[in-house]
């Protein structure tokens, strides 16, 4: 019995269908690995190998790529840094990225030794550095990271106080490596570096340590202008002692000058005299008069003569047994 034409339509679309198929499928066996990339391949459900870059090929219905879950989180924060909600995506890996990559996680609330509330946000450098035990040690790798790194965290914070916390985060940092390193070692995730992007304590403390911040500025402001005003008063006290100092001294060498001065000037009128009475001595030798008696003679009368000039009417009256004025009157 013949096909009619209805039949052969069916058959060769049925055909066509199935061709396109296989065609999907043979396309879909083959799969190209980049490099720095890995994939898991699985056949009937069990392991069979790794493979690495190049061109390879799949069995059809046996063997497939084993997916690894990663999830990403992204955080939405306000200007305090509070956070107010997480986006999270999740996604199926097929070819496992093997270079070295960053995770940030989303900003984690714990409280310090000292009972205070501090939002740290965290981030990972890190590599899967053994893609089998990525896939096959632990169920979620990027969820178990996130929470390990938590509970270490929580930990590490909650032995230190608020002050280690805001000026330790290279301390924190290799703690966390320590803690974290050899755990997600076995997950076939190496940690290679720890980081804290931020440390932000809630906003009352923030405003609490801007107070301290502002008050310990005002302290200090007061101690410069009391050493500044104490240094002025000194330096004031010392110039005024230097300032009486030297002039004591220059009064004192005033004084000798004017001593050294007076004394020498009565040496040198001495002197005269004394070359005055020996020029008189030998003046009067050939007149026998005694020298002394001529100068206290001339010494009374410069004296009657001031004496004269400064009085109307004046009345001397002179001993009889005297006998200057006649030593001069004798002359």
């Amino acid at each position: 019995m013949g096909l009619d034409g209805g039949d052969i339509t069916g058959i060769v679309i049925i055909s066509l269908i199935i061709f396109i198929f296989l065609i999907y499928l043979l396309a879909t066996s083959f799969v190209v690995v980049s490099k720095g990339e890995a994939m898991i391949v699985e056949r009937w459900g069990r392991y069979k190998c790794v493979y690495y870059e190049g061109f390879h090929f799949l069995t059809p219905f046996a063997e497939k790529a084993r997916c690894l879950t990663w999830r990403t989180y992204e955080s939405h924060v306000d200007h305090d840094g509070v956070e107010q909600r997480r986006t999270i995506t999740q996604e199926e890996i097929k070819k496992i990225d093997l270079r070295q990559q960053i995770l940030d996680m989303p900003m984690q609330q714990t409280f310090t030794r000292d009972n205070v509330e501090v939002n740290i946000h965290p981030m990972l450098i890190y590599k899967i550095e053994n893609p089998i035990k990525a896939i096959y040690e632990v169920n979620d790798l990027s969820q178990s990271v996130l929470k390990i790194t938590q509970t270490a965290l929580r930990s590490i914070i909650g032995d230190m106080g608020l002050d280690d916390t805001l000026a330790s985060r290279e301390e924190i940092n290799k703690s966390l490596l320590r803690v974290l390193g050899p755990i997600c070692l076995n997950w076939g995730f190496q940690i290679l570096k720890v980081e804290l992007l931020e440390v932000n304590p809630t906003t009352p403390i923030l405003l609490a340590m801007q107070e301290q911040v502002k008050a310990e500025r005002i302290r200090r402001s007061a101690i410069t202008t009391s050493q500044g005003t104490s240094e002025i008063m000194k330096l004031d006290s010392d110039g005024k002692t230097q300032s009486r100092v030297t002039l004591a001294q220059g009064e004192k060498s005033k004084y000798v000058i004017q001593a050294n001065a007076r004394a020498e000037s009565k040496i040198l009128i001495a002197k005269a005299e004394a070359d005055a009475l020996s020029m008189f001595a030998e003046a009067l030798l050939p007149f026998k008069v005694d020298p002394a008696m001529y100068q206290i003679a001339l010494k009374y009368l410069e004296v009657f003569k001031i004496v004269s000039s400064n009085s109307g009417s004046v009345q001397i009256l002179m001993p009889l047994e005297t006998d200057i004025i006649g030593a001069v009157g004798g002359l």
